[in-house]
């Protein structure tokens, strides 16, 4: 992932304070949950390649299937 999210992890850890929890818990909490999101959420680069690598497939398909549909009916023409 080449972007990175920007946050307020400090607003998160004192919401959690609020609610009786230590800082420290707090921290190991949204530190843990940070770097969930920091690896595992899909960037608009990563949306990008995913569209580009779809439309090319679906184009080959596309392009296979016409192939093959005037194959058959080049040869149920002879």
């Amino acid at each position: 992932m080449s972007e990175s999210v920007i946050y307020d992890t400090h607003r998160c850890v004192k919401r959690i304070t609020k609610t009786g929890v230590s800082e420290d818990s707090a921290e190991a909490i949204i530190g843990s949950v940070t770097e969930l999101i920091e690896t595992n959420i899909a960037t608009k680069a990563d949306l990008a390649l995913l569209e580009s690598r779809l439309i090319k497939w679906i184009v080959g398909t596309m392009a296979g299937t016409i192939l093959a549909f005037v194959g058959t009916i080049v040869t149920l023409l002879k």
